[in-house]
């Protein structure tokens, strides 16, 4: 009778098997082990890519600074709006290595600039033009009014937005363009109406109670620098236009201006192309104070990203 041996057998290939099976087992772990240590190591290149993106966009940012503050202490004001492109090298390099500017990587960062007083300043603005502007009936505009500062509204507002979060206006009525709730002159935010030589039309429109014809003429004939030159051009006294209560809130030029900066950095690609690697966006409202040009006040940041890479043409 062979029943030991056949005993044996059997315990060997059951050990076979648990060996083989806990060596699949080992393999599987393994294998996932080093897809997640590759997906950790391309999740910190992205993390890296993001912040250098980031530092990037800042870094254009402060450069768009620079030639601001330059052309204000030439000019004494910001021009109507501009642009500007900054290339950056990007360092790379491995423990121990010294960093060397690369070859293949590049960032480029677009800085597109407006003069935010080209927007009719809501906090600042009488029911009367808010009508025109907004495209509300008088009880609605005069309910905005009321619904700020000095009259009795606890607060400012703090963005075009606000109108909507606040209730005063439907979200679907908000107004696209031609406005802002930032000002120019002191910060405070009722400070200043608008910049009458870069407003918009529609915005001279709703601000003197023109016709669109008559807007234009008085957008061909800019710059003004003085009210009397302005109600010369308009054919009538501001007191006899919807701003006949807020002369001493328009301005003839500004300090003001809002910046969106588009970083790209990019990697080149076998056949000589380059190919955006990340991007990010910063767009931001500052003030360029007088005796400080050159470290502005920041009033609005917002940072988002990734973004389309057209944008960044």
């Amino acid at each position: 009778m062979s029943f030991p041996q056949t005993k044996v057998l059997e315990d060997r290939g059951a050990a076979l098997l648990l060996a083989i099976g806990l060596l699949a087992l080992f393999a599987m772990m393994g294998t996932a082990y080093v897809t997640y240590m590759g997906l950790e190591a391309e999740r910190a290149r992205e993390d890296g890519r993001s912040t250098a993106a980031r530092h990037y966009a800042q870094a254009g940012f402060h450069a768009a600074v620079g030639e601001l503050a330059a052309e204000l202490d030439a000019t004494g004001s910001l021009g109507a709006a501009g642009s500007f492109v900054f290339e950056f090298p990007v360092y790379e390099g491995g423990p121990g290595e010294a960093f060397q500017a690369s070859e293949t990587v590049r960032a480029r960062v677009s800085v597109d600039y407006a003069d935010e007083m080209s927007r009719v300043n809501l906090n600042a603005a009488p029911p009367v033009i808010l009508e025109s502007l907004l495209g509300v009936d008088t009880e609605s505009a005069e309910a905005i009014a009321a619904a700020l500062p000095p009259e009795g509204g606890p607060r400012w507002l703090a963005s075009v937005d606000d109108l909507a979060v606040r209730g005063l206006l439907a979200p679907g009525d908000l107004p696209q363009r031609d406005v802002t709730v930032y000002s120019a002159a002191d910060q405070a935010p009722d400070g200043v109406l608008m910049n009458v030589n870069t407003v918009s039309r529609r915005g001279l429109e709703a601000a003197f109670n023109l016709t669109p014809e008559e807007a234009s003429a008085v957008e061909d004939g800019r710059p003004y620098e003085s009210v009397e030159q302005l109600e010369e051009a308009l054919g009538r006294s501001l007191s006899e236009t919807p701003a006949a209560d807020i002369a001493d809130r328009l301005v003839f030029e500004s300090r003001l201006a809002r910046l969106t900066c588009v970083a790209v950095v990019e990697e080149l690609r076998a056949g000589g192309e380059w190919h955006a690697r990340r991007t990010r966006r910063i767009e931001t409202v500052a003030w360029f104070p007088p005796d400080a040009p050159a470290e502005p006040v920041i009033l609005y940041w917002r940072e988002s990203g990734p973004v389309d890479s057209s944008d960044s043409a």
